[in-house]
């Protein structure tokens, strides 16, 4: 099982990094480069909380102990995610492009699922 979350975890950086870095050329030339950085931003910040997720979960169902750091980490990393997105509550646009950016992860691990046809095995 080990080897197949690992294997889950990395294809999936690899679609949300060629995604994001896709999106982020065509929003930088259609729209602005400071939105385009920071849409990026949110695709970077969506992909290193999954993956600091899925590590966590292997090693909480490989372990079966810690279910108090577990919920501790949970809550850090939301805070963390929100703490980021601080910065760019000044104009909504940049909000918008930050939010875009972290909800695109969802839209790119749903393509990951539908061309593996794997689902949740």
């Amino acid at each position: 099982m080990s080897k197949n979350v690992n294997n889950f975890l990395y294809e999936t950086i690899k679609y949300d990094l060629y995604g994001g870095i896709i999106l982020t050329l065509i929003l930088s030339i259609s729209v602005s480069t400071k939105f385009s950085i920071i849409y990026f931003i949110g695709v970077v910040v969506a992909l290193v909380n999954f993956f600091v997720s899925g590590k966590i979960i292997k090693n909480r169902l490989s372990n079966k102990r810690g279910s108090m750091l577990f919920t501790i980490i949970y809550v850090l990393r939301l805070l963390i995610v929100v703490g980021l997105a601080i910065p760019f509550t000044s104009q909504l646009s940049n909000l918008i492009a930050y939010v875009m950016g972290y909800l695109s992860h969802f839209i790119f691990l749903t393509i990951y699922w539908i061309k593996s046809k794997k689902g949740s095995d």
